[in-house]
């Protein structure tokens, strides 16, 4: 694969660069005023860092080399070794200013004016090291960028694009609204009917009397009655029609805004292969400086993600490369030995995961040796000698990601200050993210980032606990239970059960979040099993509401507080509702005690009915499924009509609950073949569709549904009283 025209990446080196000395400069100060503050030098640090590395990849070996004595140097400061002077502070801004200079030389394609050895002098002398002559580099070569073909473009901030996509999150937060049938229409409606049935009373009252009237009266009282009902007759087929436009002009918006909502979306979608493109010509050049040999394999360029979890998730994959070449890749003779090829090999790829993409590093190097990370842990006080040998291996593939925890003993520019992957944990904190390490010694290691294909929309599901409501992402739930308390298993003083062959956590939601509310109702069991492959817990709710795409909002101040919650979303009648972080859940999993209080008390079950529910979305089936298994119900799916009809025909139930719109038959063809079957004649049918209308509603029950709910308005409540209504 042919090298990449670096000079495409040179605005946004500086661009990068410049804030991360924009960073470091204010720490500068900021430390002068509290020079203890840990946490502050940590983020210099992870800044200086970061520049050093980017400018290693991108070949300006005078920054790298600069940012590398800059670290040096707050490196000794944290360790101790040397104070905080203003001597100090003086000479690493007199770098970062020649860092600037640098980069500007770079983007204006022009010569640097730079004494950049000198500045590398000042440094090394600082640390106490020899002032050896620096061997000057080439100076920096710009080429001319290859011309390509032109095309019709704007630059637009993404801030904008933000709030666009806000906007439109806020007309489809008020579409779903409007979808609801108005009450106000339904009351029209009812009293239209009310009237009709008085008016139809009235003309049998007086046809009793009829005899009495005198032959004009009765030509006068019942010729306005019959205006009357003629009147009544004309509202009605007025509201009817009303309805109808109604409904017709609601679906034409709520197709119009689902596109416009699609068409925002992609104007935030990039190919990840804008960011795996940079790196074929520079890992052969890093490969060089680290002594190893390596090919690079790239996958999955064509997954497209959004731009803002593309940008955080550059310098995560910068340094696991980085950490691949340094840590992972033995050199050729080394490997000769160990009967392995002599070039390495690196992967790269992207996968799409439904609503998530998971980014892997994966080389075929060494591997993590555990035994170096237990004594590194114990040297460093991380861990005490008795808990790092019984530390699991999750547990120190963790510390890998803490700051200032390394295995190198000796620093070098590419590594050996336990910043890198410090910086990997940031990055995919601010995107609620998960990471997940894999491991063999002798045989190599893949690194997973499992990260949101955006940040701008979530697909959720609300839950009521502790009296409140909670969305959670529907790409980390795994799957939907209802408690039994035979199946709670005590496992260190945590309940836990048992679910696809693996024990899970069990964790009361209410009292992760510090809610209190009033005690489950009957039927409020259900659990979400959430998480990733690797690691899930299940989290008790009292109810599960409802499934609906929403725009993600920044947190308030109050819910800002809570370190399980990401995020918010506001509903179209301004109701807030928090998001989840599921990332911060698992982190907080293994130490989190929960007794066997968290959980709601079982409930008597009764004898349970057969239910066959038919849906062809799996979460909104699950949802059902969830919500009927917990009152009590035996329930088998069906994904389409054809599949139950099969299923009607194999097995006996008590009630069918069926979708309208599914692949192969619907909900309402469904409905007509149940009753044309004799056999089948008495069994209840249950509609619940997202067509709310009143057209489609009259349609739902010509055909011989006993009930019919509109999904803008489904609840948990409305489902069960109907079923148990119908099944008396």
């Amino acid at each position: 694969m042919p090298d990449i025209d670096l000079t495409a990446f040179y605005g946004q080196f500086r661009d990068e660069a410049w804030e991360n000395l924009d960073l470091l400069e204010q720490g500068l100060t900021a430390l002068e005023a509290n020079p203890h503050d840990s946490t502050l030098l940590d983020r210099m640090l992870r800044a200086i860092h970061t520049t050093k590395g980017s400018a290693k990849i991108m070949g300006f070996s005078e920054i790298n080399r600069l940012a590398h004595e800059i670290e040096e140097v707050l490196g000794a400061v944290r360790k101790g070794a040397l104070a905080l002077t203003p001597e100090v502070g003086n000479a690493i801004l007199e770098a970062t200013a020649g860092i600037r200079a640098l980069t500007s030389a770079l983007v204006e394609r022009k010569p640097p004016d730079v004494e950049w050895a000198a500045l590398v002098q000042k440094l090394r002398a600082l640390t106490g090291k020899e002032t050896a002559p620096v061997e000057t580099a080439a100076p920096v070569t710009v080429t001319s960028q290859p011309s390509a073909r032109v095309r019709e473009t704007i630059r637009i901030d993404l801030e904008r694009i933000d709030r666009l996509s806000r906007m439109v999150g806020d007309l489809l937060s008020l579409q779903q609204e409007v979808q609801a049938e108005p009450a106000g229409l339904r009351t029209l409606q009812e009293m239209t009917g009310e009237a009709r049935s008085a008016t139809a009373a009235l003309r049998d009252r007086l046809q009793a009397y009829r005899d009495r009237f005198r032959p004009l009266q009765a030509e006068e009282v019942f010729g306005r009655l019959e205006q009357l009902e003629a009147s009544l007759q004309r509202l009605d087929e007025h509201l009817e029609r009303f309805s109808r436009d109604r409904g017709a002009f609601v679906e034409r918006l709520s197709l119009s805004l689902a596109s416009l909502h699609q068409e925002t979306l992609g104007m935030r979608m990039v190919p990840v292969g804008t960011l795996f493109e940079v790196f074929p010509g520079v890992v052969r050049r890093l490969a060089a400086e680290c002594g190893v040999e390596v090919d690079l394999e790239i996958r999955g360029t064509e997954v497209e993600i959004d731009r803002r979890v593309l940008d955080l998730l550059r310098d995560p994959v910068v340094h696991l490369v980085r950490n691949a070449l340094d840590h992972g890749i033995e050199p050729p003779e080394e490997r000769r030995a160990l009967g392995k090829p002599q070039r390495g090999r690196i992967l790269l790829e992207a996968k799409a995961q439904g609503q998530r993409v998971h980014v892997c590093v994966t080389d075929d190097g060494r591997g993590i040796d555990l035994e170096v990370v237990r004594q590194k842990a114990v040297q460093g006080g991380w861990l005490s000698a008795e808990a790092a040998r019984e530390a699991p291996e999750a547990t120190l593939l963790d510390l890998l990601f803490r700051p200032g925890f390394s295995t190198r003993e000796k620093a070098t520019d590419f590594s050996g200050r336990g910043v890198g992957l410090d910086v990997v944990r940031t990055a995919l904190h601010a995107l609620n993210g998960l990471v997940h390490v894999q491991t063999q010694p002798g045989r190599g290691t893949t690194v997973t980032l499992d990260v949101p294909l955006t940040l701008a929309t979530l697909r959720v599901l609300t839950a009521e606990s502790g009296g409140n409501l909670v969305a959670i992402p529907t790409s980390s739930i795994q799957g939907l239970i209802r408690l039994q308390p035979e199946a709670l298993v005590p496992v260190e003083g945590r309940p836990t059960i048992e679910w696809q062959g693996s024990s899970v956590p069990l964790l009361s939601l209410s009292a992760l979040l510090g809610w209190s509310g009033r005690q489950p109702g009957p039927g409020a069991l259900p659990a979400l099993i959430v998480g990733s492959d690797h690691q899930k817990v299940a989290l008790a709710v009292d109810r599960l509401v409802d499934e609906a795409e929403v725009v993600v909002r920044p947190l308030g101040e109050i819910l800002a507080k809570s370190r399980f919650l990401s995020a918010a979303t506001i509903s179209g009648t301004g109701q807030v509702t928090p998001i989840l972080d599921v990332a911060a859940v698992l982190r907080a999993a293994p130490s989190h005690r929960a007794g066997r209080d968290d959980v709601p008390a079982p409930l008597p079950v009764r004898t349970p009915a057969r239910v066959l529910l038919v849906e062809d979305a799996i979460v909104t089936r699950e949802l059902e499924r969830s919500i009927l298994e917990a009152a009590g119900y035996q329930v088998v799916t069906a994904f389409d009509g054809v599949d139950a009809l099969e299923k009607l025909e194999r097995d006996a139930f008590q009630l069918v609950i069926t979708d309208i719109e599914m692949p192969r038959m619907d909900g309402l063809e469904l409905t007509a073949r149940i009753r044309q079957e004799p056999r089948w004649s008495g069994l209840p049918v249950v509609i619940v569709s997202a067509r709310g209308d009143e057209e489609s509603r009259r349609r739902g029950l010509q055909v011989g549904a006993q009930a019919y709910i509109a999904k803008s308005r489904f609840d948990q409540n409305n489902l069960l009283e109907t079923v148990a209504q119908l099944l008396g």
